[in-house]
Parts: structure tokens; sequence; C-alpha cells
């Protein structure tokens, strides 16, 4: 039983040590640094809760802690819901899931700039009358003149919107 004691600490202190210099020494400084007036350049003086009562006196306090309870309450609830939704789907058994599980987990496999270079080239605007991007040379075959994706301030949110790294990361 001692035996397994101590292979169990040795296994389990490298996790300790970096708990405890990782995680819980820096919360521990910033706790006690939150009492106190502190600069990089002077010694801290100590103020007691002063900083916490100028912090709720604050408006932008009250607001970013509404727009954090919003989101909590809103927001992660319904990425999970929606992941799950997605995990679901791919997990059936129907015509063209293998096409669509390709696509989908193709943002997974390439790196970030990889993505923002493939949708720089769909969603590049017209040049002189040229459509240059893939989804404005779609659009111009049945007629209709593309936007600007990128460059119209207008247009601009709806790409990000539609990209991958929104409410579908969740579902990896």
């Amino acid at each position: 039983m001692r035996n397994e004691r101590k292979q169990f600490l040795l296994y389990v202190s490298p996790w300790i040590f970096g708990f405890l210099v990782f995680t819980a020494g820096p919360m521990l400084v910033s706790l006690y640094l939150s009492f106190t007036e502190y600069d990089i350049l002077s010694p801290h003086t100590w103020i007691g809760i002063s900083n916490y009562i100028e912090l709720v006196s604050n408006d932008r306090f009250w607001s970013s802690l509404w727009n954090t309870i919003y989101y909590t309450i809103l927001g992660v609830p319904l990425h999970v819901f929606l992941g799950l939704m997605i995990s679901l789907l791919l997990l059936r058994a129907i015509p063209g899931i293998m096409i669509f599980r390709t696509a989908f987990y193709l943002p997974a496999i390439f790196g970030g700039v990889a993505i923002l270079l493939l949708w720089n080239y769909m969603l590049a605007p017209g040049v002189n009358g040229q459509n240059v991007g893939l989804v404005n040379a779609m659009l111009s075959l049945v007629g209709i003149d593309g936007p600007g994706w990128s460059s119209d301030p207008n247009w601009a949110k709806q790409p990000l919107c539609l990209s991958s790294y929104g409410v579908l990361e969740e579902a990896y």
C-alpha cells in the first residue's frame, strides 16, 4: 500500500507542481494585488477594498457583467445545443452524409491561414468588370452582379457570419 502511494505521488507530482506554479500561485498573487495600489515601476501599497468599491461604482462594470450574464444564459446553451444537433446529424446514415462530413471537417484539417486564403479567394471582388472571386463568378452566371464582400462595409459582416469559426466549431 505504501509503495502504491509513493508511485501515485510520483506520477501526480508534475501536475501538482504545474497547478501550484502556473494556476494557484498567480491566482493568489492576483487576489493579493487586487487589494493594493500597484504599478510595475513602484512598490505596491495596501489600500484594502477601495479597488472593489471603485469597480462596482463604474457603469462599464455593470454593463460588462450584464453582457457576460446574457452570453452565459443565452449563448452558451445555444452553442452547446446547436453543436450537439450537428454532431448527431453527422452520425446519421443518410445518403450523401460522407460528402457533408468531409466538407464539415475540412476546416478542422486546414490551418487558419489556409482558411483565410480560401475565403479571400472565394470572396474576392470583381476587377474591371471581371469577377475574380468564386462566389461572384457563380453569381454572374445567373445574372447577379456580386458585391465587394470584404471591401464593402455593408457586406463585410456576412462572410464572417458564414465562416466556419462560429457555432459549427462547437460540434468538433
